[in-house]
């Protein structure tokens, strides 16, 4: 097809919601004018288009519409309670984001909780949270039994009125806007904005009075490009969450052989359409026989596949798919390699905490930077390039003692959870409620590469168009919805048909049977 998402169309899609968001408020439309805001910082978070990665007008909205929806309330403010704090996470992930982090602070130092989530839908892949704030005397947990934006933002408002808190902290999605609004009217209450996407847009700059950084770049971008003062952010990096998971395994013997591994979201990878860091990895796999190269995520798994069968690496590459057994995985292998040319942080702290070898490329150019930033390094350079990294990687695969080396130095400047805990205490405590500015300098990235990273992946056009189809089908009209769906025919991958038939046969298949017994009762 001859579209492709570009930099003008997206900034003219935020533009048009944008102002749509704002009709929408004017002609009381709330439910309308969340959900366009709600796209827009959709768009903003998928495609790095805006600058400052942030919008105050789009917040501004957003605070409007707040006032109105709680304006009819029978508002009774009641004194701010001490020692207790409301907790909210847009969703919850058993060892993703940092939800476990906190939790387990605040309740190991027995402080009351108010746990608030705005929709069951976002637990499902947060098991052992809801149990751990199940068994818990501190914990309450409160999800608003109500549909609509308009309506969570009214329950949690009151709840809010209710338990009234001395602090909240906010671990939002970047478009959060029920998170937002319900907060953002609250001046009594401290709130700690908890930043775990500190390389996207997101919203809530001006809903909150402090910031948690966890990394030199996630400072940098905030005080460089979100214009937020650096008096109000606290530099507190996290320690990784370990889920007790037997090991499932390898595919292979790996008796005499020298294991790579890799994990991480397949995009992280596909950034790079030519996926030169894999060549790399098949150049050591061809010049090291006793090397083996295993790759655990979720994604895109076709084009991983295809690879890997292209180049005859089916017994020397594997791809493992989403391991929840990661933690133990780390463990039973040799070299941890960082994912490229987009980091994560999770994978590391997995790789320090179990004494392995860690092996990566910094990349500037992007919001990945390099992992002497990452852990505050100044005895260590990574990397910069693909020829680089395989030098350094190769040394890794042929040498026992290199990796003992390595490994040894990134295990001693691991994140521990008493360093996390200890600035958490200070923070809580008001022992410093001025942050210190930790770190100065402007941020290193090539914003036009970053952007086409994300535009250039595979079905990039399919994703846009399909995300806007769910997030906006209760309000375009049917116009608007045909041209939507033109485009996701257009844009479709080859098996995106396959796999609705599967899904429409498979329906079929469940009505006969249940049908069919239903007769023989």
């Amino acid at each position: 097809m001859d579209f492709k998402l570009n930099k003008n169309f997206l900034n003219k899609e935020y533009s048009f919601y944008k102002k749509k968001a704002y009709e929408c408020f004017e002609k009381d439309k709330f439910e309308k004018s969340l959900l366009c805001v709600a796209f827009c910082a959709f768009i903003a978070w998928k495609y790095p288009i805006l600058y400052n990665f942030c919008d105050d007008d789009l917040e501004k909205i957003l605070e409007e519409l707040s006032k109105e929806i709680v304006f009819h309330r029978n508002i009774n403010i009641k004194p701010v309670k001490p020692n207790k704090v409301i907790f909210y996470n847009s969703q919850i992930i058993d060892s993703g984001a940092l939800t476990e982090q906190y939790l387990y602070y605040f309740i190991e130092n027995e402080i009351e909780v108010l746990f608030i989530i705005p929709d069951k839908k976002y637990t499902l892949e947060g098991v052992n949270i809801l149990k751990l704030i199940e068994n818990s005397d501190y914990v309450e947990l409160f999800i608003p039994e109500c549909s609509g934006y308009v309506e969570k933002i009214k329950k949690i408002v009151e709840k809010i009125e209710d338990y009234m808190p001395q602090k909240a902290f906010l671990h939002f999605v970047p478009n959060d806007v029920v998170g937002y609004a319900s907060f953002c009217t609250f001046e009594d209450v401290t709130k700690y904005y908890i930043v775990h996407n500190d390389h996207t847009f997101w919203l809530g700059k001006n809903c909150s009075d402090f910031f948690i950084e966890f990394r030199k770049f996630g400072y940098l971008l905030a005080t460089n490009r979100r214009k937020i003062s650096p008096e109000k952010i606290f530099h507190i990096p996290y320690y990784p969450i370990v889920q007790k998971i037997n090991f499932l395994g390898l595919p292979f013997d790996r008796k005499g052989k020298v294991v790579g591994l890799s994990g991480a979201n397949l995009n992280k990878y596909l950034l790079d359409p030519s996926l030169a860091y894999f060549y790399a990895v098949k150049k050591l796999l061809d010049r090291n026989k006793n090397f083996v190269f295993c790759l655990a995520g979720w994604g895109n798994e076709r084009l991983i596949i295809e690879f890997i069968k292209e180049n005859n690496l089916e017994k020397r590459f594997y791809f493992l798919g989403r391991r929840k057994d990661f933690y133990e995985l780390v463990k039973n292998i040799d070299i941890l390699f960082e994912s490229y040319p987009l980091k994560g942080g999770l994978t590391v702290l997995y790789g320090t905490e179990n004494n392995k070898p860690i092996i990566g490329i910094g990349e500037k150019r992007n919001a990945s930077g390099c992992i002497e930033d990452f852990f505050d390094l100044n005895n260590y350079k990574q990397p910069q390039n693909i020829d680089e990294f395989f030098t350094e990687a190769e040394k890794l695969i042929i040498y026992e003692d290199e990796r003992s080396k390595n490994a040894s130095f990134f295990s001693n400047n691991r994140y521990r959870k008493t360093k996390f805990e200890s600035a958490l205490h200070t923070l809580f405590c008001d022992i410093s409620p001025t942050p210190k500015q930790v770190y100065s300098g402007d941020v290193e990235m090539d914003d036009d590469y970053y952007l086409n990273q994300y535009i250039n992946l595979p079905n990039s056009e399919f994703n846009y168009f399909f995300s806007k189809m769910l997030m906006l089908r209760t309000i375009t009209s049917f116009f608007e919805k045909l041209i939507i769906l033109y485009r996701i025919f257009l844009c479709a991958p080859s098996d995106f048909y396959l796999k609705i038939r599967e899904k429409i046969m498979n329906k079929f298949k469940f009505n006969y049977q249940r049908s069919h017994k239903g007769l023989h009762r």
